[in-house]
């Protein structure tokens, strides 16, 4: 970021997937360790249904700053967060198709 290597380690915090007539469902969740520049939880969820064929994605994260730099780019790091979004959801979608 900005010519600086920054490093953010997590932690797997557990994997679920469920199979049922319904359809058929897989997550994880995932928390941040100490040096990471955010302190948080993210969980992706991805979901089939059979009924209809279709295929719901869903991420939800919850964070606040971890450092002193996270603080004073807040902005920076809310637009990263939002373009991580939007990239995977379009990476799902060009995978699904």
């Amino acid at each position: 970021v900005c010519g600086l290597w920054v490093i953010n380690v997590c932690r797997i915090v557990y994997v679920d997937e469920t199979a049922s007539e319904v359809g058929h469902e897989f997550s994880f969740a995932y928390g941040t360790l100490k040096g990471h520049v955010e302190r948080g939880e993210e969980r992706f969820r991805i979901e089939w249904q059979h009924a209809d064929d279709s295929v719901w994605y869903e991420i939800v994260a919850f964070s606040n700053p971890g450092t002193w730099l996270s603080k004073v780019g807040y902005p920076y790091v809310r637009y990263q967060q939002r373009r991580f979004a939007r990239d995977s959801l379009q990476a799902i979608r060009n995978h699904v198709t």
